[in-house]
C-alpha cells in the first residue's frame, strides 16, 4: 500500500447501517463507501495530492494512483529478478555496506558481478558454429592469476635439495 508519512493507506470501514435505498458515494481507486459528499471529496483531494510515495522504492511526491501503480511495477521487476542471483547479491551488498553512497554500492556490485559466472544461470555459448544453451552447475575459483599456475609454478623451498 502506497506510504503517508511513511504510515501504510489504511482504508475507511464502510459505514454501519447501509439500507439499499441509501445514497452513497464510491471511490472506486480505493474501494471505499462514503455517505457525505463533503467527505468523499475530501478523501479525493487527498488521494490526488502529491503527498505519497511507493512503498517499495520509496519514490516520493506522488499521487495515490502514482504510487500504487509505482508499487506493482516494482513488484513486478522483484518477481521477474533471477532467483540464483538473489543469495550473491545479497552476499555482496553485505560485504559492501561499507559503501557511503548507493551509487558507490551499485558499482561495486556490477564491476563484481559483470565478470562472473554464477551457480544457476544460464548462458548461451557457441560450439562448432552453433549456438547452444547451458546452466551453470558449479564454480571453482581457480587462484590469483586466474590460470591454475598460482600454486604449483613456484616451487617451494622443501623441493630443492640441500
Amino acid at each position: 500500500m502506497p506510504l503517508l508519512k511513511k504510515s501504510p493507506f489504511v482504508r475507511r470501514v464502510p459505514p454501519q447501517g447501509l439500507k439499499p435505498t441509501d445514497d452513497i458515494f464510491f471511490l472506486p481507486l480505493t474501494n471505499e463507501v462514503f455517505k457525505n459528499y463533503d467527505d468523499f471529496f475530501e478523501r479525493t483531494i487527498h488521494l490526488n495530492s502529491m503527498v505519497w510515495s511507493c512503498a517499495v522504492t520509496g519514490r516520493s511526491g506522488l499521487t495515490f494512483e502514482e504510487a500504487l501503480d509505482s508499487e506493482k511495477q516494482a513488484n513486478a521487476s522483484l518477481e521477474s529478478f533471477p532467483e540464483f542471483l538473489e543469495m550473491p547479491l545479497l552476499y555482496l551488498v553485505h560485504k559492501f555496506t561499507y559503501r557511503g553512497r548507493l551509487d558507490d554500492l551499485v558499482n561495486d556490485v556490477f564491476t563484481f558481478m559483470k565478470e562472473r559466472y554464477f551457480v544457476g544461470e544460464e548462458l548461451t555459448f557457441v560450439e562448432s558454429r552453433k549456438k547452444k544453451r547451458a546452466r551453470v552447475l558449479n564454480v571453482m575459483y581457480i587462484g590469483p592469476d586466474q590460470n591454475g599456475a598460482a600454486d604449483d609454478a613456484h616451487p617451494s623451498e622443501d623441493d630443492h635439495p640441500s
